[in-house]
């Protein structure tokens, strides 16, 4: 299971077309095994503060290990390559 969380500012440009590029590019994925928590920095400030999120958009993946954190709106498959992939980082 991979566990995704989306830091987002309202509904601002770029963090729909972050949530929109993330959506399609599960969608190409098969999105199984795939949870995804949006979290508006707007509603949440605290949370956002406490996670170190100070950028949106603002992806983290918190399962599996190691966690992985991207910022931008996903527009490229690379970013979301980083985000799906399993285990440790290639050396």
């Amino acid at each position: 299971m991979v566990k995704l969380d989306l830091y987002l500012a309202g509904r601002s440009r770029n963090s729909m077309r972050a949530l929109h590029n993330l959506k399609e590019w599960l969608a190409q994925y098969g999105g199984e095994g795939v949870e995804l928590r949006v979290i508006d920095v707007l509603e949440h400030p605290d949370r956002a503060l406490d996670e170190g999120v100070l950028v949106t958009p603002t992806v983290i993946r918190r399962e599996p290990d190691p966690i992985r954190i991207v910022v931008g709106t996903l527009d490229l498959p690379d970013d979301v390559t980083v985000l799906l992939e399993q285990g440790a980082p290639s050396a």
